[in-house]
């Protein structure tokens, strides 16, 4: 298999390297769930977040400290739900 097919070719569930995180989990509710992400404020767990809010899921955001959690977006266009506003921040 050439390097250009596995970065094209979809997995044994039918998703593949191009796949995103609201195409993965389009159809999914989550509505009346609550989750904890870590990392909220970039990278893997901003996605996390943002995306689990768009299906509906009570998201609770920690960062490491709470200026980083400050900094998290609540609210993006593509995800209007309302992640929950008191950012935690974690302890080392």
């Amino acid at each position: 298999m050439s390097l250009f097919a596995m970065f094209n070719s979809s997995g044994p569930t039918g998703f593949g390297y191009g796949s995103t995180a609201e195409l993965v989990t389009e159809g999914l509710s989550l509505a009346g769930q609550t989750i904890l992400v870590t990392g909220c404020n970039s990278g893997l767990g901003q996605e996390a977040c943002r995306v689990l809010a768009l299906r509906g899921e009570l998201v609770l955001r920690t960062a490491r400290t709470k200026e980083k959690a400050a900094t998290s977006p609540t609210r993006t266009s593509r995800s209007p739900a309302l992640m929950q506003d008191a950012a935690l921040a974690t302890r080392l």
